[in-house]
């Protein structure tokens, strides 16, 4: 048994339906259950028509909805007119724009998305979607059905980014799903999507589609888990700041986590974490390359060990040293300096320092000025915008040397912040020397133009 998680990228035309049809087919002999992503941009757009409706405008809000989501579906819907059902489905897909217009006079009269709201009219993007998938599933000979996450994907009430209840879902997933794998039907389901106890919708933010991927792989305890994008898996660094990535065919779980840690928006580190509990597989699959072109995350020692596989970095950075005034005892300033964190919800990516002096590396947007005027009595500030950090993700352990030699040749007026664990290096640069830097490190550890 495998999951097959498709991202809004693999369901953007007619054509890229089919193609991820042909691949379900394929994948038969496997008894996949079958994960979706909203169709293209169409999270992106309904939440641009909510946010046109907080500003008092339900008329256009309307014709953007028409415009941007429902005619978009309808015209895929139109290129497989002639499957069974047809009517029906077109009927469901305009009772969902209802609702969302709904929603949308709710939004209207508070003058505001509210979290909930934003959370309901987000959801029907998976429920449209999925709808559609299934249809032509079926229109193709394939015995399937269509199931509602809502009633398996259980969460708390943390509506945009809403945490699934582990237990709960594994239960109410094998309740809903494994009576459809023995009687030899294709589940086809939402990703991103849930809902409260109290059947609200709620979504689970960045990542969300294969975080219930992965819910439903643990919970059903499948052989491999497969994420199917439109690149070639998990790459060398950024293809859109690197000319020459490569494809990274292995990594290990505790790579795949550093690597969405230090910023690859390729899994979520919560993502990971029940497929490593439960042993699976994760593959990352190239949509228009199904043959050739992946990346599988497990804990198998399938190739030999290479220092570095992948180069991210994060931007938007700002870096605060904070230096103790000596008025108090040092574990009385750093538990002063955390709390103040607390208060004002800033959250670190990075902390360094010693018991009189910390180095924290934060998003730009966060309130450093009024961090600096509540710990002026204890602490000095010193604050550095522009910033940006680069990560080598690999088995950093073997080269500690090596990478602080090399860093320091190319880098050496910039390091600021160096942290190194078993399976990332970080240091912090000016963001303007990102991409000649990025280009460099890239070049040194992938000289001869091969993947491992």
């Amino acid at each position: 048994m495998i999951v097959m998680k498709f991202g809004g990228s693999s369901l953007i035309s007619a054509g890229l339906i089919q193609n991820t049809v042909n691949i379900i087919k394929n994948h038969l002999h496997s008894q996949p259950v079958v994960v979706v992503s909203a169709m293209g941009k169409t999270t992106r757009n309904l939440l641009t028509v909510a946010q046109n409706a907080a500003n008092g405008s339900l008329k256009e809000a309307q014709l953007l909805l028409k415009d941007q989501v429902l005619d978009y579906h309808l015209e895929i819907i139109n290129s497989f007119k002639s499957y069974r059902g047809y009517n029906q489905l077109i009927k469901k897909i305009n009772i969902y724009n209802s609702e969302i217009i709904t929603d949308l006079g709710m939004i209207v009269k508070r003058q505001e998305i509210s979290p909930f709201l934003q959370d309901k009219v987000l959801s029907y993007g998976e429920l449209m979607s999925s709808s559609i998938l299934n249809y032509v599933l079926v229109g193709n000979g394939i015995r399937s059905k269509l199931l509602d996450a809502r009633y398996f994907i259980l969460t708390d009430n943390c509506f945009t980014h809403a945490n699934p209840i582990r237990d709960k879902c594994y239960s109410e997933i094998q309740h809903n799903i494994e009576p459809l794998i023995r009687d030899s039907v294709i589940p086809i389901t939402q990703g991103y999507i849930g809902a409260t106890s109290s059947g609200e919708a709620t979504t689970l933010g960045f990542e969300g589609s294969d975080y219930s991927a992965v819910l439903i792989g643990a919970a059903l305890g499948v052989d491999e888990i497969q994420t199917w994008k439109d690149v070639n898996g998990i790459l060398s660094s950024d293809p859109t700041m690197i000319a020459k990535t490569q494809t990274i065919t292995h990594m290990s779980y505790d790579e795949a986590g550093e690597l969405s840690r230090c910023g690859a928006k390729v899994l979520h580190l919560e993502t990971i974490k029940p497929a490593r509990e439960k042993n699976i597989p994760l593959k990352i699959c190239n949509i228009n390359n199904p043959a050739l072109s992946y990346t599988t995350i497990d804990d198998h020692d399938q190739l030999p060990s290479v220092p570095v596989k992948s180069i991210t970095f994060k931007e938007k950075l700002t870096h605060l040293q904070i230096f103790s005034k000596g008025v108090i005892a040092e574990i009385d300033f750093i538990a002063k300096v955390f709390s103040s964190l607390k208060t004002f919800d800033i959250v670190p990516f990075h902390i360094v320092g010693s018991s009189n002096h910390l180095d924290l590396v934060i998003p730009d947007f966060q309130a450093t000025d009024i961090l600096k005027k509540d710990l002026n009595t204890i602490a000095s500030l010193e604050i550095n915008h522009e910033k940006a950090t680069i990560s080598l993700i690999g088995d950093i352990s073997k080269i500690r040397d090596e990478i602080s030699g090399v860093v320091s040749t190319y880098v050496a007026h910039n390091i600021i912040l160096r942290e190194m664990v078993s399976n990332s290096c970080t240091f912090l640069i000016d963001s303007k020397d990102l991409t000649p830097i990025l280009n460099i490190l890239h070049a040194y550890y992938f000289k001869d133009g091969s993947d491992e």
